[in-house]
């Protein structure tokens, strides 16, 4: 039988998870963040479904003695796989006992409904069965729920209230959404500050998305904020060394125009938005484009002022027409 172990009292010390040599590989390979505080998780973007699925298939081939949470961990990346029924069959088992991971699965799994009917009510009501259990993700899900009215009748308060529960675990996406909300004046009144202080936290943690927020605010003094281009710059290289396309895009702009004291550098201009124009953005394929035909490089030029067309961009449409009727 798989049988969850409780979160520790974080006033309590230390005490060994007592997992196996395989438990540990397959958590190492499928956790999620925020799922056990022995292991830092896997994001989505960075885990190897085919890799996960196989370290845990292995384990649970070999002994069926293994921990609900170990079992969530395979149902994870059983979605990632493409697996969904296999998913739907060993998050159930991990959800009856007791694991938020699966919970939080299985709640996917009814909001996405491709092998369990749509069913918003009931995702929202797992997902709070999830946030129960101290799941961070579970916490934001539920706040998601609040938010956008989606299972739940909308209640700004209550989707505060679970964002910042998520964001005092430390998951990243709920700092970073945090930090948006009150960043928009929509929901609530604007507070750069609070924007700041949340980015802040979510930006050490791997956020290219929060880098690129702070690296902007502070490279234009947004919303009344104070600029610094020194913190700009080290937010911009931040989310760039991650690939963030916003990042790579401001960078390139700030050492074309040679602003706030950034000195003026046609090679790195072309290093940031060709990298940004390779990786798919659309301002910089066309602003990559005209710099490459400057240069002299029509044919280069062409190629990327098309990706941006092709892509809606009227400028880099008639970048076009004029380097060929010239």
């Amino acid at each position: 039988m798989w049988w969850p172990r409780p979160e520790p009292d974080p006033d309590d010390p230390p005490q060994d998870p007592d997992y196996s040599d395989g438990e540990c590989d397959c958590l190492m390979a499928a956790a999620a963040p925020g799922q056990s505080p022995y292991f830092d998780g896997v994001k989505w973007a960075d885990m190897d479904a085919e890799n996960a699925m196989a370290i845990c298939a292995d384990l649970l081939l070999k002994d069926q003695d293994v921990d609900a949470e170990v079992v969530a961990a395979f149902g994870r990346a059983l979605i990632k796989g493409g697996k969904l029924e296999m998913a739907l069959e060993f998050s159930e088992l991990a959800a009856m006992e007791g694991s938020g991971l699966a919970m939080n699965t299985l709640a996917s799994l009814y909001n996405d409904g491709e092998i369990v009917p749509t069913e918003h009510e009931t995702a929202f009501a797992w997902y709070m069965t999830a946030a129960e259990t101290g799941l961070p993700m579970g916490m934001h899900n539920v706040a998601y729920g609040y938010e956008n009215g989606k299972g739940i009748a909308p209640n700004i308060d209550k989707a505060l209230y679970y964002y910042e529960r998520a964001a005092f675990f430390g998951y990243e996406p709920s700092l970073l959404h945090l930090g948006v909300i009150y960043r928009e004046d929509t929901h609530v009144a604007r507070d750069m500050q609070r924007t700041v202080d949340y980015l802040k936290m979510a930006a050490p943690n791997g956020s290219a998305d929060a880098a690129a927020r702070l690296g902007y605010i502070y490279e234009i003094g947004e919303n009344g904020y104070f600029k610094d281009i020194e913190q700009a710059l080290d937010y911009h290289f931040q989310a760039a060394r991650q690939n963030n396309v916003v990042a790579l895009h401001n960078l390139g702009s700030l050492t074309y125009h040679g602003r706030d004291g950034v000195p003026q550098d046609t090679e790195a201009v072309l290093l940031f938005w060709g990298r940004a124009a390779k990786l798919g953005d659309v301002k910089s394929q066309r602003k990559f484009g005209r710099l490459l035909y400057e240069t002299g490089d029509v044919e280069e030029a062409l190629r990327f002022l098309r990706l941006a067309a092709e892509q809606g961009d009227d400028e880099a449409q008639k970048l076009i027409r004029q380097i060929e009727g010239g």
